[in-house]
């Protein structure tokens, strides 16, 4: 008995998951069909930046000490998203 109801408690959750999910892909495609080149093209930067940081600390996740370059990407990295995030609140669009 206890176990069926855990069972039907855990469909549910699992089921208000994946309709939160659905939901928050549908939202972030719209966001981003709304945004025009120079958003979409500071959005790209974001992520390339991003991306080129989580690289590089992969390479360097052996050290024990992390080196400057790893600090640099990491610290621009934030700057351009507070930046962007900023910008985007001072224009007007709110995610």
């Amino acid at each position: 008995m206890i176990g069926a109801i855990w069972k039907v408690r855990l469909d549910a959750a699992c089921s208000a998951v994946a309709r939160d999910a659905s939901d928050m892909a549908r939202q972030m495609r719209h966001f981003i069909a709304s945004l025009d080149t120079t958003e979409r093209m500071v959005l790209i930067g974001l992520a390339l930046i991003g991306a080129f940081y989580l690289l590089l600390d992969q390479f360097h996740a052996g050290d024990d000490a992390r080196p400057a370059n790893g600090r640099f990407a990491g610290i621009m990295f934030a700057l351009t998203a507070i930046a962007a995030g900023l910008g985007w609140a001072i224009s007007g669009r709110n995610a």
